[in-house]
């Protein structure tokens, strides 16, 4: 049943299974433990075999099973040694069992009681194993090292092929493990490095698109500045292009510099090209459209190239070209009835053709002249032709029909080339211009005889370039390359008074025109501007310059249309009427929005108040209403109450008087104030019409109560200052704060609560005298004018209650004006300032941060130092005053502005213009 070996005892029958039931029951109690060593002995074979390739190792369940096994043999060996016994161990394919160092006795219910024990407490070290895989391993290595070499219990032995083959799996799993745990901690690092890179990628991509959209936004910022600098230089040039390119600056960004340029583009005139010619423009004309017996609509030019060409202007903003006439030599001279129906053109070659506009431009006649031809006019009726030769002579005919009377000469003729020619209204008077430097006036034959000579002007120091009738024949106004105009009466062609001289123009003046009402002339000349004159007055009412020199002129389209030919070729369309008026002449004048009504008043030089109503729809439509008169002097000062129904005015004769305006049409003064001592330089109106302030040169601030503007009352008399008071300015609706400007440096701000005791709370000091002051809307803030150039923003909030004490520091200072500062004044939201100055600018001021004011634009246009200003009630409008006698109108409303110019313009650039402008920039259309 048994044999004995060298190192232990081998079962060689089965019988013994049954034979010893002891031996039996150990066997079936460590089946599974046995299936496991048998696969393991044979998992270790042929991992021997085969070199020990680590891939025969065991891994993870399956070895946490083998050293499960293995732990629980050990424990069964500890436990037996603890009890003096010697366990088994079972080998594959036979049992054996070891020798052990003592006897193999039998075990009782005490034993069994302590393997149960011993179980439960491997059971325990298993379970804490467990909790870390490092210590369990390391608990596992401790217990293999500790066993000696035979391994009694069924353990390996260290030296067996097993045990080498459990110690190279712990040892693989191990390095694995650590590997894995290396590979977890690199790509830890990897994905925390990742996350970072990632989120500084997209902090860079983020930093980078706020980098670009500022760099953009910065290069959008500086090629509008540009183009605002290029449009602030053309505006004395080419104020459309000018307007053109300050939308354009507005559209691509919207800065106070781009705003600021269109609003100052809004005091322009615009003009519309109407195509051109290939040489100098020599004569317009406007006559009657095809189809029509009057009217003014077609515009016919004549150019030195030898082509005649006609234009549709009724849409004065989309001109349309509707001929060309080709003559045969250059030099070509034209005139045109009223009517459209005839055409006459002439040149170098000595010959006069006579067209039917109405009919195709077909060939009436071929007169011959003998000389070349330098001058051309068809009578107002058709049935008179004149034309000028190079020799001085002046030859006219009887058109009749198809039929023409030979042509006669005038006698004692000019002594030099006659350069212009025009028929009085009826026909019955003929003057002619040449380089002889007179005017010489004809009558007519109205049976086609030669001409009479009538008289002769000769009040030109140059040769006289062009004449032209007023719409009444009363009077003859005539340009000369000395640079000036002559409007000369001659109601009696045969005894003409002596005229009045325009002057101004820079050049030689080579065209003039009366406006349809005969009220407005223009003239033309090489200076490059076009001038508007106010005939009854004869003083200058707008300059609009141009790129090149100015050849001819022509009014159309009922006198809302001014048309230009230049020396290059170029035709323009101006869009009448100009923001301007013709305000009093002379002095420094004022101006006024009055609430309410759609008033405008000014003051001046002469003792008028004039009286506008402005336009519903914008500047340019206002109609005079009335004249205040009463002055002796200049009138210096005016003012309103809140209502529109109350005007005061102050005059340099020392008085003040009191208007009623609810008529205005007819307007009535209430009262007259001559308690000063001399010139009244300010007044002022409480907004509820119960005070009012009036101030001048004797040093006095009065406060009156005009409760009863039929009998104003004294209050009090402010007299605190040493110098002249030059400006005076009351608070809103219940603000009771009066502020003074004096000649002596000082303003002084004073509580007129009680306004028989007027309290001063506050002196302003200045480093020049105080021009003017104005309170801000809510009276919070000040702004003063001054000599030295700057305008000062004080905030009466930081006036005490106390005694008062100067205020030394303002909350800016602006400095824009290069001569002394004259008017201010708030807009009636309070975002915008407006000042002006000797430097013959207004300026623009935008207060969004009243303590950083920026410069939106200078407005330029007057001629002479600008001493008033004024917005609307409603804001959208702003008018000033210059001592040229012209009161100007701005927009304040930029959207007006824009819907101006689209509707002039049209789309605005195109996209050639616009990369020539703009290069390297996304096209926008300037208007939609």
């Amino acid at each position: 049943m048994l044999s004995l070996g060298a190192d232990g005892v081998e079962i060689t029958h089965e019988a013994l299974l049954y034979a010893w039931p002891r031996l039996r029951q150990w066997i079936d109690a460590d089946r599974a433990g046995l299936r496991g060593r048998q696969r393991l002995v044979e998992a270790a074979d042929a991992w021997e075999k085969a070199d020990r390739d680590p891939a025969l190792l065991y891994r993870g369940a399956q070895l946490e099973l083998a050293l499960d096994w293995l732990d629980i043999r050990r424990g069964e060996r500890v436990e037996s040694e603890d009890h003096g016994m010697h366990g088994t161990h079972r080998t594959h394919g036979t049992h054996r069992v070891h020798r052990a160092e003592g006897a193999h006795g039998g075990r009782g219910n005490h034993q069994g009681r302590q393997d149960r024990q011993g179980r439960g407490e491997q059971e325990d070290l298993r379970e804490k194993g467990r909790s870390g895989a490092r210590d369990r391993s390391n608990d596992r290595k401790q217990n293999r090292d500790g066993a000696n070499g035979g391994a009694p219990g069924g353990q390996p032995p260290a030296a067996t092929p097993e045990r080498r083959f459990l110690d190279a799996s712990v040892a693989h799993q191990q390095a694995e493990a650590a590997a894995a745990r290396r590979r977890t901690r690199r790509l830890r690092r990897l994905v925390s490095a990742l996350s970072a890179l990632s989120l500084l990628t997209g902090a860079a991509t983020a930093f980078a698109l706020f980098q670009r959209s500022a760099a953009l936004a910065e290069r959008d910022v500086s090629a509008a500045q540009v183009a605002v600098d290029h449009a602030e230089r053309l505006r004395q040039a080419d104020p459309s292009q000018a307007m053109k390119l300050s939308l354009a600056a507005y559209r691509l960004v919207r800065t106070p510099a781009t705003r600021g340029a269109l609003l100052a583009s809004s005091g322009s005139v615009f003009s519309t090209p109407a195509g051109g010619h290939r040489w100098s423009v020599n004569r317009l004309a406007f006559t009657a459209r095809p189809g029509r017996t009057s009217g003014d609509e077609l515009l016919v030019s004549a150019g030195d190239e030898g082509t005649v060409h006609t234009t549709d202007v009724r849409d004065p903003a989309r001109p349309l070209r509707t001929a060309v006439i080709t003559e045969p030599q250059p030099g070509t001279r034209s005139a045109v009835t009223p009517d459209g129906r005839l055409l006459a053109t002439g040149g170098d070659d000595a010959t006069v053709r006579v067209r039917d506009l109405r009919s195709g431009h077909a060939l009436l006649l071929t007169l011959p002249t003998g000389t070349p031809v330098t001058a051309l006019a068809l009578s107002p009726d058709g049935r008179g032709l004149a034309a000028g030769g190079k020799d001085g002579s002046v030859r006219t005919w009887r058109l009749d029909g198809a039929r023409t009377r030979p042509a006669a000469r005038a006698d004692r003729g000019h002594t030099a080339p006659v350069t212009a020619l025009a028929y009085r209204p009826d026909g019955a008077v003929l003057a002619s211009a040449s380089d002889d430097c007179t005017v010489r006036l004809w009558r007519t034959a109205p049976g086609g005889g030669a001409p009479r000579p009538a008289a002769v002007l000769e009040g030109h120091r140059a040769q006289v370039r062009t004449v032209a009738f007023s719409p009444d024949g009363k009077l003859l106004a005539s340009g000369s390359f000395d640079r000036t105009v002559r409007l000369t009466p001659v109601a009696d062609p045969g005894d003409p008074s002596w005229g009045r001289e325009l002057t101004g123009h820079q050049g030689l003046v080579n065209s003039v025109a009366f406006r349809g009402d005969g009220r407005q002339l223009a003239s033309a000349a090489d200076d490059q501007t076009t001038r508007l004159w106010d005939v009854p007055s004869g003083r200058a009412v707008l300059t609009l310059p141009q790129p090149n020199p100015v050849r001819s002129v022509a009014y159309g389209n009922g006198g809302r249309t001014l048309a230009t030919g230049d020396d290059e070729g170029r035709r323009l369309l101006w869009h009448l009427p100009p923001p301007v008026l013709l305000g009093p002449p002379g002095g420094a004048p004022a101006v006024h929005t009055v609430p309410g009504g759609r008033l405008l008043a000014a003051t001046g030089g002469d003792g008028s108040v004039p009286l506008w109503r402005t336009a519903a729809g914008g500047p340019g439509g206002e109609t005079p209403v009335a004249v205040l008169r009463g002055y002796t002097g200049a009138v210096t000062g005016l003012d309103s109450d809140a209502s529109g129904r109350l005007l005061a005015t102050g005059g340099d004769d020392g008085t003040v008087c009191l208007w009623d305006l609810r008529d205005p049409r007819r307007p009535a003064r209430l009262a007259r104030i001559d308690r000063h001592r001399n010139m009244v330089y300010a007044v002022a109106l409480g907004a509820d019409g119960r005070l009012l302030v009036t101030a001048g040169e004797d040093r006095r601030a009065r406060v009156w109560d005009v409760s009863d503007p039929r009998r104003p009352v004294l209050l009090s008399t402010l007299t605190r200052h040493t110098d002249r008071i030059n400006g005076v300015a009351l608070g809103g609706p219940g603000d009771r704060t009066l502020v003074t400007a004096g000649g002596d440096y000082q303003a002084r701000v004073w509580d007129l609560r009680d306004p028989r005791r007027p309290v001063l709370r506050a002196t302003l000091p200045h480093p020049n005298q105080v021009n003017r002051v104005a309170l801000a809307p809510g009276g919070r803030f000040l702004a003063t004018t001054n000599d030295d150039r700057r305008v000062r923003l004080w905030d009466l909030a930081r006036i005490g209650g106390g005694a008062p004490a100067p205020v030394t520091r303002p909350v800016a200072v602006l400095v824009g004006h290069r001569e002394a500062a004259r008017e201010v004044a708030f807009s009636p939201d309070g975002g915008t300032l407006v000042t002006t100055g000797d430097d013959r600018t207004a300026q623009l001021w935008s207060l969004a941060d009243i303590r950083r004011p920026v410069v939106l634009t200078a407005l330029p246009g007057h001629t002479g130092p600008v001493t008033g200003a004024a917005f609307s009630p409603d804001g959208r409008t702003l008018v000033t005053a210059g001592t040229e006698g012209t009161v100007r109108f701005w927009s304040h409303d930029t959207a007006a502005v824009v819907r101006r110019i689209c509707a002039l313009d049209g789309p605005g650039f195109d996209r050639a213009e616009w990369a020539e402008h703009f290069p390297g920039q996304r096209y926008r259309r300037s208007c939609p």
